[in-house]
């Protein structure tokens, strides 16, 4: 009878072991597995033109414009530079270097890359894809011959604008601090008069009519105030 007992004790510990061995044999190979894994995802790192190429896809018009904008940001500051360099005096023969970057003209050129020329790059190589000329060297044609030209007429009348309209900014800045102020008052003593008067005493039908009328008269002031500001500012 003890030796019927002791069989099974030991079979059973047996079994025990080998399960035992088998989740270690399991566990180890998983964990090579992993270091393999790792090994072969560092040796297969994207490179950055990979990178760019991948988000390109995913969002292209995105990135088309981001990239005009740093191309564009760059170029102009190269060009700051290279518009630094100026020559001396024939005498001495000496080349005189001032570093300097016009840096109203970078963000102008930036600007345009992001909000001009990168999103029209991109739908117009769309467009010509799909409905353009069949032969690269006929949309090349197309490209630099019809839509070249006023593409430059654009770019040049963007640069300007901006440019000016970011030189006004400080100006316009304090001619709105100085003019806001009775602006205001001006308002508070217009429209809730106006407002209150049209809910008491007009329909319900009629209010967004009067509500128009007001709005107009209120424009008529703020133009009329604009125009005599712009007057005193020019005067010597």
């Amino acid at each position: 009878m003890d030796e019927s007992k002791g069989m099974p004790i030991t079979a059973i510990g047996a079994s025990d072991t080998g399960s035992v061995d088998n989740d270690l044999n399991s566990q180890l190979d998983e964990e090579k597995d992993e270091i393999v894994d790792m090994i072969v995802k560092e040796e297969k790192k994207p490179s950055p033109i990979e990178r760019y190429n991948y988000i390109l896809e995913r969002k292209p018009l995105l990135t088309k414009a981001v990239t005009s904008a740093i191309i564009g940001a760059i170029g102009s500051g190269a060009g700051s530079l290279f518009d630094g360099l100026s020559i001396g005096s024939r005498s001495s023969n000496k080349r005189k270097i001032r570093l300097h970057i016009d840096f109203l003209q970078v963000l102008t050129f930036a600007l345009h890359g992001i909000l001009i020329q990168g999103p029209f790059d991109h739908y117009w190589s769309e467009w010509l894809d799909r409905h353009g000329p069949k032969s690269k060297g006929k949309s090349l044609l197309l490209d630099q011959l019809v839509v070249e030209p006023y593409r430059l007429v654009a770019m040049y009348l963007f640069l300007d604008i901006t440019r000016a309209a970011l030189r006004e900014i400080s100006p316009s800045l304090n001619r709105t601090i100085s003019t806001v102020g009775p602006t205001i008052a001006h308002s508070w003593r217009f429209w809730p008069v106006l407002l209150y008067a049209i809910h008491r005493f007009l329909k319900k039908k009629h209010e967004k009519v009067a509500t128009n009328v007001g709005s107009l008269l209120w424009m008529v002031y703020l133009s009329k105030k604009r125009s005599a500001e712009g007057q005193k500012n020019n005067t010597p």
